[in-house]
């Protein structure tokens, strides 16, 4: 029996441990659940970061194409674990009912276990009576009631234990899945809200892409409605992306009054019903509040937002933060500018310049510079002393000239430029040259193109300034320098400087040197065809053509002048377009020279026809040196009426009086009334001249009045030859001259005054020779004595370069007929020496007038002459 009893119950024993088993093992897929669980929600939640890093920086307007190819990879990483998240449910669902129909067989173990006791009582029961007739039958019931009372007793409760035990796990493992399962939704519903907001985003941006901005506001609306209430902080943060891209969009429309009350929604939102916590966030509202501000032109309520910034956040250690605050601290000062609040736009520049100096961001090192650039800035505008601009921008080289980063190099340089512009105005240029040295020491071998072109700006500033002052050996140096160190890529900025040293060598007379340089720039050229070359290419042709012009390479330089009209006949760079008419003003020059005068005229119609409706003033001014040369050589061709009619055409061109910029137009005045001079019209000559004078006399410009000058003069000369007899008709236009421009300083006026005083002289000798010096010997005297002061009055306006020959020759002949001979002689041997209309030209000239109107005097005349002239040309073999 009692074997029984233990097979019995190692029999109940083996399916409990089975049971066990079973619960044991069905942890290994909760384990794994667990884990699924745990990489689905690390996933999502990197996923929802980097979303939000894309919508902070969309805010900005940046793009991270590699931040968005993350969150895609992510996207289906996270696809993958939630499939096997549905797999290993699936799998333990199937375990949990496995678990169940244990526990179940656990419980019907259980009651055969009860069965079997009360059985095995029944056959013990049995057995004593059978034995009942033995001396054993006492023992045997005694046993029977001992082991029927354990049974009821022990068994009994060891089979409630058990099934309270089993009841329990069960209980507890159910409890711990429910938990899971609650958590779980929770987190997949945040997770799918969080989809849904960044998909919401998707398409809203794709809208702006679109340029449809009031679909992409419509969706922003949308989420901000659904999502308003949210208790989640990620998602509520998300309402407040969605909120600032609106704004925004509302900036792009110009509609800062909607962009305005957008932000003064963001801010109640942050700020009265705490519906976030993000300081990052809040000061990037506050601050596009401000620039919103700023577009409407309300400076005051602009300060305002950014001083909410500064105030709010000025013990802040978050370096975003601090890097809002400084573009805040700069905006601040600009809109104290614009207020004419100078002294507050100063102290708010010294406060931000104190408070981020020794920072290390790009960003705020870039509002330090522009501070200190903006208040050298305001010193100047506000006439403050130039040591302090000086000092203000030597603070801001010391600062960031070790900076590499090409963002600061940049306002670095530009410091040192203005630095130059005020040394160079105090001819302080040393100074500047020492700078500019310093800008291509310090900067020559950045690799930035914009650097580099500095760098050239530096160069091509600093020869400049030692042409003017020091030498053009050292601007040969300076050019040199750069282009040695720069010889392995051919720039922009090399031909700029190229073309500058082949201008120097030519101004030194090494012309050879100088068009080597423009054959090396040719042939760096001809490999490169890009059109940013095109400008100083054309520049380069201009220059060989002019310059084999000068050496008098006639053929050369028509070659060079057609290859570059062809070349750049199609241009609609005005800069080239000047250069082409330049070049075929010099075409026309030498067809003149080689007397194909009909050519030249017809290529000077050619740059007419091409360039007459242009706008800009340089080619205007081309437009009328071609008007003039082509007018002036019909007239030498004696193609008269041809002549006329081509200055009639472009003097109908000229724009109103008011206008300055076709002043050069104006001689063709002077062109048309020598032709009709040509053609005896007198009448329509002088009307002509008086025509343009008029014409003239509201002008101020220089051009104009020596213009005038012009026209007045050949009034005189065109009178005085048609009609001796009227002395005073041919002065009053020389009069006029000297009561409009006696007190001019300019040369070419001080050389029309000379010209009027020596024609008004030699007028009164004309008169004087009429007078009969027997009886009117003081009418002569006077007549003699005034030519005198007007001769004296002419040279005043000369200096020994610009000395006439014909003005001294008249004083000497003047002084002849007063009869101071020796005083005419040796004023007639200086004339003879005269830079300008001396020599033979005086000599022949002189002859002529002793004819006219002979009188007695005119013998001695005659003799001085002669005597001079031998010995001149004895001193001249």
């Amino acid at each position: 029996m009692f074997r029984l009893f233990i097979a019995f119950s190692l029999c109940f024993l083996s399916q409990a441990s089975n049971a066990n088993t079973t619960s044991e093992n069905s942890g290994q897929p909760n384990t794994e659940l667990n884990w699924i669980n745990e990489q689905i929600i690390l996933l999502q939640r990197k996923n929802i970061e980097l979303e939000m890093q894309v919508k902070h920086l969309a805010v900005d307007e940046s793009g991270l194409s590699d931040i968005k190819k993350e969150v895609n990879l992510l996207k289906l990483k996270l696809v993958e674990m939630q499939g096997k998240y549905e797999i290993v449910k699936d799998n333990q669902s199937r375990e949990l009912s496995n678990y169940d129909r244990r526990v179940g067989d656990i419980y019907q173990a259980t009651n055969i276990w009860g069965a079997v006791l009360t059985i095995f009582g029944l056959i013990i029961t049995i057995s004593a009576i059978l034995i009942g007739l033995s001396a054993r039958n006492r023992a045997i019931s005694e046993a029977k009631n001992a082991a029927k009372e354990y049974f009821d007793t022990e068994g009994k409760q060891l089979v409630a234990d058990e099934q309270r035990k089993f009841e329990d796990i069960r209980n507890n493992e159910l409890q711990a899945l429910r938990q899971q399962h609650e958590n779980l939704h929770s987190e997949l519903k945040l997770q799918n809200d969080q989809l849904l907001v960044q998909s919401t985003f998707s398409k809203a941006e794709s809208y702006e892409k679109d340029d449809n901005p009031y679909l992409a506001i419509a969706e922003y609306d949308g989420l901000v409605e659904k999502f308003k209430y949210s208790e989640s902080l990620e998602i509520r943060e998300e309402v407040i992306f969605a909120l600032l891209r609106k704004a925004v969009i509302f900036t792009k429309l110009n509609k800062h009054n909607e962009a305005n009350k957008v932000y003064s929604l963001i801010l109640d939102m942050i700020l009265k019903d705490n519906f976030i916590d993000n300081d990052r966030l809040l000061v990037r509202v506050f601050f596009n509040q401000g620039v919103s501000f700023s577009r409407l032109g309300k400076e005051r309520e602009a300060i305002k937002s950014f001083d909410s910034i500064i105030k709010s956040f000025e013990n802040t250690t978050d370096q975003v933060i601090k890097e809002v605050m400084s573009k805040a601290s700069l905006n601040k000062g600009v809109h104290y500018s614009k207020l004419g609040d100078f002294d507050k736009e100063i102290e708010v520049y010294e406060e931000l310049v104190a408070r981020f100096s020794n920072n290390n961001s790009t960003s705020i090192k870039e509002c330090v510079a522009r501070a200190l650039l903006n208040k050298a800035t305001t010193y100047k505008e506000q006439g403050w002393d130039d040591a302090a601009i000086i000092e203000c921008l030597d603070e801001l080289i010391h600062l960031y000239e070790k900076e590499d980063d090409h963002k600061i190099t940049d306002y670095v340089i530009t410091a040192m430029f203005r630095k130059v512009e005020m040394l160079s105005e105090n001819k302080n240029i040393e100074e500047s040259i020492d700078v500019l040295q310093r800008i291509a020491d310090r900067y020559g071998n950045f690799n930035m193109n914009e650097i580099k072109s500095k760098v050239a700006t530096a160069t091509l500033k600093k020869g400049e300034l030692e042409l003017q002052h020091v030498g053009f050996e050292a601007a040969l140096t300076t050019y040199n320098g750069y282009l040695n160190q720069n010889s392995s890529v051919f720039t922009t900025d090399s031909a700029k400087i190229m073309i500058n040293k082949a201008i120097i060598l030519a101004e030194l007379n090494k012309y050879e040197e100088s068009m080597s340089e423009l054959n090396e720039l040719l042939t760096c050229f001809s490999g490169n065809d890009h059109e940013d070359f095109d400008d100083y290419r054309s520049h380069t042709l201009y220059l060989k053509a002019k310059l084999l012009f000068e050496l008098e390479r006639n053929e050369e330089s028509l070659q060079i002048i057609d290859e570059a009209i062809h070349y750049f006949n199609e241009s609609q760079e005005i800069k080239i377009q000047r250069r082409l008419a330049k070049l075929m003003i010099v075409k026309s020059k030498i067809l003149i020279s080689q007397e194909q005068g009909d050519n030249a005229v017809e290529n000077l119609i050619t740059l007419i026809n091409d360039f007459k409706n242009s706008k800009d003033t340089d080619m205007k001014n081309l437009v009328s040196e071609a008007y003039f040369i082509a007018a002036s050589t019909l007239r030498e061709l004696e193609r008269y009426e041809e002549a006329i009619n081509l200055c009639n055409i472009g003097l109908s061109t000229l724009r109103h009086i008011s206008d300055g910029s076709d002043i050069t137009l104006y001689t063709l005045f002077l062109e048309k009334g020598l032709s009709l001079t040509e053609l005896n019209k007198v009448k329509e000559a002088i009307d002509n001249y008086d025509k343009g004078v008029n014409r003239l006399r509201e002008f101020t410009e220089t051009e104009a009045q020596t213009i005038t000058a012009g026209l007045l003069l050949e009034k005189s000369n065109l009178i005085k030859s048609k009609f001796p007899d009227k002395p005073d008709c041919a002065i009053e236009p020389l009069t006029k001259i000297i009561e409009l421009y006696n007190s001019s300083e300019d040369n070419a006026l001080k050389s029309s005054l000379a010209i009027a005083h020596n024609s008004i002289g030699y007028i009164y000798i004309l008169e004087a020779k009429k007078v009969d010096s027997v009886k009117d010997s003081k009418e002569q005297t006077d007549f003699l004595n005034k030519s005198l002061g007007h001769f004296e009055e002419a040279l005043s306006r000369l200096d020994n370069s610009t000395l006439c020959g014909y003005t001294i020759g008249n004083e000497a002949y003047a002084l002849c007929l007063l009869g101071k001979f020796d005083e005419a002689e040796n004023t007639f041997n200086k004339a003879l020496r005269a830079p300008i209309r001396g020599g033979e030209n005086l000599y022949n000239a002189t002859l002529k007038d002793i004819e006219l109107h002979k009188t007695k005097l005119d013998n001695e005349m005659r003799l001085i002459v002669e005597r001079q002239w031998a010995h001149w040309k004895q001193e001249q073999s």
